[in-house]
This record gives structure tokens, C-alpha cells and sequence, in this order.
């Protein structure tokens, strides 16, 4: 729902679930999990993927906002990992 209130609207799109939002700091984007990591504007829908691994989870914004920070399972341990924010290529 927006912040200055009214009704919920869907800001996703596509056929992946999402799970666990974020808002980040300034208010203006969402990280979530799904089928990997993806930042959505909340504005027009489109999304920004980071990951496209289903074991990156839990993502989570820096205080500051630039940075997002998620739990990946690579090498057979959870282990945290971070993306630098604006993202220009994806995080692998």
C-alpha cells in the first residue's frame, strides 16, 4: 500500500513468486526473493535481477541503501553475500 495510504496494488509481474520485501531506505525500491534476487520499482513494476538462483535468499538493504545483502548457498555452506547498489551487471 502506499505510504500516504489507499488501497494495495500488486507491483510484481511475471510467473515467479516473491517472497520476503524490503523496502529500501530512501523508500523508493523493493529487493525480494523469489527465483533469485531481483530490486522492483515499486512504480512501474520492472525489475533489476541481482541473482536467478533459487538458494539466494533472505535479501536485506544497507542502512545507507548501497548496498543489498542476501544468504546464498554456493560451495554446500550459507554463507552472506552483497551487491554494490546501483547494479549494472548481476551478482553471481
Amino acid at each position: 500500500m502506499p505510504a500516504s495510504g489507499g488501497p494495495a496494488r500488486q507491483v510484481t509481474r511475471g510467473e515467479a513468486e516473491s517472497f520476503y520485501p524490503c523496502g529500501s531506505p530512501d523508500g523508493r525500491m523493493i529487493v525480494r526473493e523469489g527465483d533469485g534476487i531481483a530490486i522492483v520499482d515499486p512504480q512501474n513494476g520492472r525489475e533489476n535481477r541481482l541473482t536467478d538462483l533459487i538458494l539466494d535468499i533472505l535479501p536485506e538493504w544497507s542502512p545507507d541503501g548501497r548496498w543489498i545483502v542476501f544468504t546464498a548457498k554456493r560451495d554446500g555452506a550459507d554463507r552472506l553475500w552483497r551487491c554494490r547498489r546501483p547494479v549494472e551487471t548481476p551478482c553471481v
